[in-house]
């Protein structure tokens, strides 16, 4: 059985999606799209393409419920169908990458719904 390559965490950060890489001392930050942290195949930019789509989402309900402060109100923002195509392009990296990937997707940090949105891949399995 080969090792497994790095475990990396995928999640909304800020405007844009984030790549990060986990290990025993917690997590550091790889690459802002995937292209930068696993070569540019077509799959995988259409990948980005897709990725970034996905964060324009919130991105932009957070220029159109500006409150002036230093954050949105994203009270009224849908976070589970966000999560859902977020899981749905976490699973396709996972699918792109092969099984000596680990890979996990986590929920946006102004998520503040009481549900935990943590998908994490199988080691060494690929995922359909």
């Amino acid at each position: 059985m080969s090792s497994l390559n790095p475990a990396h965490d995928v999640r909304w950060h800020y405007c844009d999606v984030y790549l990060w890489e986990i290990d025993n001392s917690g997590s550091g930050w790889v690459a802002t799209n995937c292209c930068t942290a696993f070569g540019g195949s077509r799959d995988m930019i259409r990948l980005d393409e897709d990725f970034e789509a996905w964060a324009e989402i919130l991105c932009a309900y957070e220029r159109k419920h500006d409150t002036g402060g230093e954050f949105a109100d994203l009270s009224g923002f849908n976070w589970d169908s966000f999560n859902s195509k977020g899981l749905v392009l976490a699973k396709r990296l996972k699918r792109e990458l092969g099984p000596d990937y680990h890979i996990q997707y986590s929920k946006c940090i102004l998520d503040k719904e009481p549900h935990a949105q943590v998908w994490v891949s199988p080691e060494g399995d690929r995922v359909d």
